[in-house]
């Protein structure tokens, strides 16, 4: 540990109880399809290791300081939630939710390490305007965004299509972060292609022989759909 701390009020326990919020918090933007969506943390996490891909086209980032500004970016969450766009809140409200937020960890950490929390706004500031080439886990969050909705796809079995979310092309302005997106769409249409092969498997328990009748042909025509599917790819 960096110190000992004697008194309640000078301890980093109440900072680190807040953190602990952004384990469980969901990342609401998932809610109108999953039930359990990822946490605002999980994402964090991914992000953080995403930005080590940051564009070695960017001359001089600075990928420690990438790395920090993800990992700070989406902190004012633990307090002020995580708002959806279609919350219907304007850009200024929630920035300003959001401001009132850095402003309690800040609070929270003035006797603990006021530079930490001065750290923790610039980082966010610095994300939040954009205006920096460090700020460039902006156009990351989008991508990471992108690969859970494919993986979402994968795991709902396609029961989920999330194509609203792969629109989020639109923010990724760096060749390598092109390439890598390129890679991603590779995946998902091997994984759409490899799912319009499947062949369904039918369970039956309990039903009249003119019933079984229906459903033999039933698989029949499913069996020579499939095939002329398979037929007219190959």
């Amino acid at each position: 540990m960096p110190a000992v701390y004697s008194k309640l009020d000078a301890s980093p326990l109440p900072f680190l109880h807040l953190l602990e919020v952004l384990k469980h918090l969901d990342r609401t933007g998932w809610k109108r399809w999953l039930d359990r969506p990822e946490s605002v943390a999980a994402h964090m996490y991914r992000l953080e290791f995403l930005v080590m891909f940051a564009p070695v086209s960017l001359t001089g980032v600075d990928k420690e300081r990438c790395r920090w500004i993800a990992f700070c970016h989406d902190i004012a969450e633990s307090f002020a939630g995580d708002i959806p766009t279609y919350a219907l809140v304007s850009k200024a409200e929630k920035y300003k939710l959001e401001d009132f937020g850095i402003r309690y960890i800040e609070s929270l950490l003035q006797r603990v390490d006021p530079k930490l929390g001065a750290n923790i706004r610039a980082a966010w500031e610095e994300y939040e305007n954009g205006n920096t080439p460090e700020a460039t886990p902006e156009e990351i969050d989008k991508f990471e965004c992108m690969i859970q909705a494919h993986e979402y796809e994968q795991s709902t079995y396609g029961e989920q299509n999330l194509e609203e979310f792969q629109g989020q092309t639109k923010y990724i302005h760096s060749q390598e972060g092109k390439d890598m997106l390129e890679l991603l769409q590779q995946e998902r249409q091997a994984h759409f292609q490899k799912r319009s092969q499947r062949t369904p498997v039918i369970f039956v328990k309990g039903i009249s022989c003119s019933s079984w009748l229906i459903l033999v042909l039933t698989i029949v025509q499913v069996l020579l759909v499939l095939t002329q599917r398979r037929n007219a790819t190959s």
